[in-house]
């Protein structure tokens, strides 16, 4: 019976993701399991972002209180529409055409729906036990709960502010599962795992879609969603109560709709792009770099725009980096008035100053923690090899810098240049890459579509030779 409350919550704040993202997509241009896939996180996000005005605000949280601002702007919107109708055009591009499912397609799509099926299975037969799950993430959500909010000298008060760590870390985890507990109405360390498998199949039902988008034939769409979903370390953080997966979830959302617009130029491809970016700084510190990375692939595809669409590329990219901020600008708000002057420690600025050119001896260790993970099957499966071996094909055959790859190569360089970047700063290397396959996830998604696309791009290629 508590699975099937929890259940409820999760249905109500998808069906309302879904109303505002039909209203979001006038052009009809999503399909109706793509746009489940997005409603979900989209919901999510949205209760998020309303808990963290009603936590600015000092309101208590309730269920009413959570839903009825969720509802009043799909209202809003729903008016807004019939003010400003737009022409009901159908379009079809990027929509692929529905065939009967071969055989192996069942087999691929059967061994997708088991990984999805056993992970809820993994999530619900134990409570909350993981160490970051308990003490950094389900903590919160219990207290905040108790409390009825989430005042904002939370972590001042005395009994409170040497026993939590990652104080400044953001709040969309938290609140989620506060929302769970609200909605059935009492605390259960149960009931709040299932949104982990949720976000899960969420990101693999998009991720499909996507690949789906960019013209991968259907039975390779299904091999490489059932790759991502096999992937141990994976859909082991999607039932143990960590916020890495999530955050995976809504960057890899948030790039791939603007890697999308960067191929189609469709309005509703930036809007979710814009939407989703400024959620994943509702889920972890780690979500402001990855923002920035996003931000700065975007400046190179003005930059690489043709002289006569550069204009209207600078003028997205400024709408860009303007809604971003403004949908981003509350948790960044709450962040601050929360945590009391705490500072994470591993994102620090500061730590900048403190270079040495001695640093650069850390290099050793920092290579041997990559091979490790790039070659770690027990985790991976073949992720890592895969990886390299696309992009030397990439760069073999010259194309890792055209036109339809340069933007996933220019945005996972980033990140990789970025995060050794931070190795190399940090006070203790060897502390500090610990949890760097838990980073691996926070762009993983990025990395398997890199590895299809260049796939396809070999596939076409021994085709017309």
């Amino acid at each position: 019976m508590i699975y099937l409350h929890a259940l409820s919550a999760v249905l109500v704040s998808t069906f309302l993701g879904f109303l505002f993202l039909q209203l979001l997509d006038r052009e009809r241009k999503l399909g109706v399991m793509e746009g489940l896939g997005l409603s979900y996180g989209l919901g999510m996000g949205v209760i998020a972002i309303i808990m963290t005005f009603l936590a600015l605000a000092g309101i208590h949280f309730n269920i009413f209180n959570i839903l009825a601002p969720f509802i009043l702007m799909i209202a809003l919107a729903g008016i807004f529409n019939k003010i400003f109708p737009m022409s009901r055009k159908e379009h079809l591009t990027g929509k692929p055409e529905r065939m009967k499912m071969s055989k192996l397609e069942l087999f691929f799509l059967g061994a997708v729906i088991f990984e999805i099926a056993f992970v809820f299975f993994v999530s619900l037969i134990k409570p909350m036990e993981s160490w970051d799950a308990v003490g950094h993430w389900g903590a919160k959500a219990k207290t905040i709960y108790f409390l009825k909010g989430l005042p904002l000298d939370l972590f001042s008060r005395p009994c409170i502010e040497y026993t939590v760590i990652t104080a400044d870390y953001p709040w969309l985890w938290p609140f989620s599962q506060d929302y769970i507990y609200n909605f059935i109405g009492f605390f259960d360390d149960f009931a709040s795992k299932i949104l982990g498998p949720f976000f899960f199949a969420s990101c693999l039902v998009v991720f499909y879609n996507i690949l789906r988008r960019v013209k991968l034939k259907r039975l390779y769409a299904l091999i490489f969603t059932f790759f991502l979903a096999s992937i141990p370390h994976f859909n082991n953080f999607a039932s143990n109560g960590y916020a890495d997966l999530i955050l995976g979830y809504y960057y890899c959302v948030s790039f791939l709709y603007l890697y999308l617009w960067f191929r189609n130029n469709d309005r509703i491809y930036l809007f979710l792009s814009i939407i989703f970016t400024a959620m994943t700084c509702y889920v972890k510190c780690e979500a402001l770099l990855l923002t920035l990375i996003s931000v700065l692939t975007f400046l190179s595809f003005v930059l690489c725009s043709k002289s006569e669409n550069r204009g209207s590329a600078f003028k997205a990219f400024i709408f860009y980096i303007f809604m971003v901020v403004l949908l981003s600008l509350p948790m960044f708000l709450l962040k601050h008035f929360t945590s009391a002057n705490i500072t994470n420690q591993a994102v620090s600025i500061k730590l900048f100053s403190e270079f040495r050119l001695q640093n650069l001896f850390r290099i050793s260790p920092i290579i041997y923690a990559y091979q490790k993970q790039l070659f770690g099957v027990k985790y991976w499966n073949l992720t890592g090899v895969l990886f390299l071996i696309s992009a030397f094909l990439a760069y073999r055959r010259k194309i890792l810098f055209n036109k339809e790859f340069r933007f996933l190569t220019i945005a996972i360089g980033l990140i990789f240049l970025a995060h050794i970047s931070f190795f190399m700063i940090s006070k203790d290397v060897r502390q500090y890459l610990a949890p760097l396959s838990r980073m691996f996830l926070h762009f993983l998604p990025l990395v398997v579509f890199f590895i299809a696309i260049i796939f396809q791009h070999e596939e076409t290629r021994g085709k017309q030779s």
